[in-house]
Formats: C-alpha cells, structure tokens, sequence
C-alpha cells in the first residue's frame, strides 16, 4: 500500500512514499484538500485499514483522518501540526512521508511567487507536482519533450505552457501582443541587434505582468532566443511560436526581476533559493530569471550564473500582456 497524490487533469497521480521520497510538503497548520490524497492497494489490504490502524512517526505532528472508500482506494487528509518529517504506517507498514515546513519563495519573503503560493497550499496535487518540477523527478508536467502534455516531435512549448500552467495555477493570461518595435525584412542573417524595443511599450508591458501575478495569474510570454527572418509576420512582428522562438510562463517577481518556468529541459537553469531545506542551493532546469536590459531600448532578457549554462542560450521576451 502507499499514499498517492490524486490525478491533477491528465498529469497522474504519484506515491508519496517513505524512503527518501521528499515530494509531499505541507506547511504548518495547513491541511490537505478534499480528495487529493488516496490510499491506494489491493482490495485485501485495504479491507485491514481502520482509523485505529493508521499512525504517525514522531507523534502529534501530522494528524491523518481516513476518509470514505472511493474505487481508487481510501481517501486520506493531513492537517500539519508542527514541523519537520513525518512518515505515515498503517500499523508496521510505511504508506507515507511528509515534509512540514513553508516553502520559501525564491525571490525572497516579500515576493510574489505563484510556486511559494501554491507549495504552501492544500492541493496536494500542484504541491507534488512542483516538487517533480524544482527536483527533476519524472513525469514534470511542465517538460514539453517528455512531461505530461509533451510531444518530442512537435513545437509545442506554447501549448504545455497554457495546460501546465492552468492545471497548477488555475489562471494563465494569454495576450500575446508585440513588445518590440516593428521589424522589416531585409538580407543577411539576422540577430539580435536587429530588434529594437520602446521602454515606454517595456514599462507597460511590465507593470501589467506584475498586476496580473499579483491577482494570482500566471503570465505566458513569447520569447526569442535565435533569432531569424523567418519568424517575422506580415504585420512586422516576430513569431514566438515558429523555430527560433520560444515561449515561458512568468510566475512571480520581486521589483524588476521576474522568476519564469521553462518548458524546455535546461533551456533555462538555476540554483533554486526557495522551498524547503532539501529544495535550498539545488540546481532546477526548469526555471529562470529576467531582468531589464537598457541595450537596443529597455526589454526583458533571461540572466543566468556563469555556472548555470542553458540549453537555448540568450533569451529575450518579444510578447506578452500590454493593455
């Protein structure tokens, strides 16, 4: 038997069981959502589960209620009443372990940070899957080559964008209107001196961004990190969706920095400063930072440490939410 984490839309569910498996947080004092959590096995070791059967190592400090038998297995809800790891035995057999603590935002305390928000929630479900995000465990739901709406064979980041992050924040803002200045075709390769921005557009484009995470909206942006001529549309805009371009979901910010998801495995990487402890200095392939660049007028670029390499290289913001 084990503890499992319920189906959040098409990304399935995934045991929490103990053994170094440090997926389930709860923050103090918060309990699990209705339905999130399944006890799951066969027919005859569940038939052997009673309240009286369920226990906790260390004692009182993580309260386990069982719940109604569902065709899945048995509903079971936490309430967190103190810190550190709890493992979960149906009398001698180990189901569960849970990690209490608040999940530190990345960007620091005042920061709004829609992944802090949503780890220190009760939707155990979003809580598991951004830990597979921030630890690489398999399936992520945010990887568009191998994650739960990915397809190896297909230019898809826009879509795992919108699915991943409407099944882990609920709301994805999805504008798409242009940030840079209007292009013209003409010969010779091109590069990113060819695209100019207006720090007016910039300035407006990032206090709408910011307006958004702040009502508790992920924000998808168009991206360019190779730029071509075969990415300008016929109204003089680059296309994020065709070879070259790319698109990211911001997902909070503190001031003029902005943490993003990437759904491309370590097309951005950092060493992640937020969570729990075990999350603290540990490098995740799937996030990044923009800040403001002045060069070719004032824009969003990603920023990365010397030692942190990304797969797609430089990376501006070309698109997103305006007015």
């Amino acid at each position: 038997m084990d503890v499992r984490t319920t189906d959040l839309g098409r990304h399935k569910g995934v045991a929490v069981v103990y053994g170094g498996n440090e997926l389930l947080t709860l923050a103090p004092g918060q309990s699990t959502a209705p339905g999130s959590l399944v006890l799951a096995g066969s027919a005859a070791e569940l038939s052997q589960v009673t309240p009286e059967s369920l226990r906790t190592e260390p004692a009182q400090v993580l309260q386990v209620t069982m719940g109604p038998r569902r065709h899945a297995g048995i509903e079971i809800s936490f309430r967190a009443l103190g810190h550190g790891t709890v493992i979960v035995y149906v009398k001698r057999d180990p189901v569960a372990s849970v990690t209490i603590g608040t999940h530190a935002s990345h960007l620091g305390a005042r920061a709004v940070d829609l992944i802090s928000k949503v780890s220190n929630g009760s939707d155990c479900r979003r809580i598991v899957a951004i830990q597979q995000i921030l630890q690489g465990r398999p399936p992520t739901i945010i990887d568009q080559l191998t994650g739960t709406y990915g397809n190896k064979d297909g230019l898809i980041c826009g879509t795992v964008v919108q699915r991943a992050g409407e099944a882990l924040f609920g709301r994805v803002d999805h504008s798409g209107q242009t940030y840079h200045k209007t292009l013209s075709r003409r010969g010779g390769t091109m590069s990113f001196d060819d695209i100019a921005y207006d720090p007016n557009v910039t300035r407006t484009a990032v206090a709408k961004i910011k307006a958004l995470l702040d009502r508790g909206t992920a924000v998808r942006l168009g991206a360019v990190y190779a730029p071509a001529w075969s990415m300008l549309g016929p109204n003089g805009a680059l296309q994020p969706e065709l070879s070259g371009g790319h698109t990211i979901l911001a997902v909070g910010y503190s001031r003029d920095r902005f943490l993003y998801l990437d759904p491309f495995p370590k097309g951005s990487r950092l060493k992640y400063d937020g969570g729990l402890p075990f999350n603290d200095g540990r490098t995740c392939d799937y996030l990044g930072i923009l800040e403001l660049r002045s060069q070719r007028g004032l824009h969003l670029e990603a920023v990365a440490d010397d030692d942190m390499k990304a797969q797609l290289g430089p990376m501006e913001v070309i698109s997103g939410p305006l007015h």
